[in-house]
């Protein structure tokens, strides 16, 4: 929702960005930033080219007792605490919310650099049945930092999918899952009902050519499908789940 409050001010209300502050702080600031691109373009009037720049307040709401009044206030605070930085900053009211969108963005680029530079590894849980016995094992992806250590996924893969390259880190995992199936196929460790199970999130199940993507990987490394599992999490099925079966 956008509306006009007065002179040269505006508001922007945006909802459901996320379920963490964290979040939504990184995707109100991506909003921000579209926003604040789309309006330095030049404006041609009467033969003049004109340029408009944006100083941007943000607030992220709800917060304990705080109505509608004190989140508009927040926002204009930190309005005009970028107007007194410079033309064309973004501020949040609060320091942290800009460490946190700052992080998450500094994030989102490490992440694009680990898939480019081969720095993602996948571990092999065993599955086992009520007697011991191995019937399989799941793909765990790991983070191999270069700073940082052993990265689990809980840090990082939540900005992988909001920020659309969680598609080339499926497709990543799916393929090195298929090349450790032809090898354990090939030495006998894989045989009969034996699988290694490959976890797909919502948004690259419902994304076109899914399915070819699977083949393909099959296809290219030489893997028995029979050994391949795609396991998906409840929340994958509630947007098209015909479609997702079909799959």
């Amino acid at each position: 929702t956008a509306a006009r409050m007065g002179g040269d001010e505006f508001v922007v209300i945006a909802t459901g960005l996320g379920t963490t502050n964290g979040l939504a702080a990184y995707k109100a600031k991506a909003i921000a930033e579209k926003i604040t691109t789309l309006l330095s373009g030049p404006c041609q009037i009467d033969g003049h080219d004109l340029c408009i720049t944006a100083s941007v307040g943000i607030s992220v709401f709800p917060a304990p007792d705080k109505g509608v009044d004190d989140i508009l206030m927040q926002a204009d605070s930190a309005m005009y605490r970028a107007k007194a930085a410079r033309c064309n900053v973004i501020k949040f009211f609060l320091p942290h919310m800009q460490d946190a969108a700052d992080e998450r963005l500094h994030l989102n680029m490490e992440i694009r650099e680990a898939l480019a530079n081969d720095q993602f590894e996948l571990y092999y849980q065993p599955q086992v049945n009520n007697s011991g016995t191995i019937v399989g094992a799941e793909a765990l992806l790991r983070w191999n930092h270069p700073q940082r250590g052993l990265v689990m996924p809980g840090t990082f893969l939540e900005v992988a999918e909001e920020t659309g390259i969680m598609q080339d880190i499926g497709q990543w995992v799916l393929r090195k899952a298929c090349q450790q199936i032809k090898a354990w196929t090939a030495t006998g460790l894989l045989s009969g009902s034996h699988m290694v199970s490959v976890n797909i999130s919502g948004k690259e199940i419902v994304a076109p050519g899914f399915v070819e993507k699977v083949r393909r990987a099959l296809r290219e490394t030489e893997a028995d499908p029979h050994h391949l599992g795609i396991e998906l999490t409840e929340s994958s099925l509630v947007p098209s789940g015909r479609d997702i079966v079909q799959k």
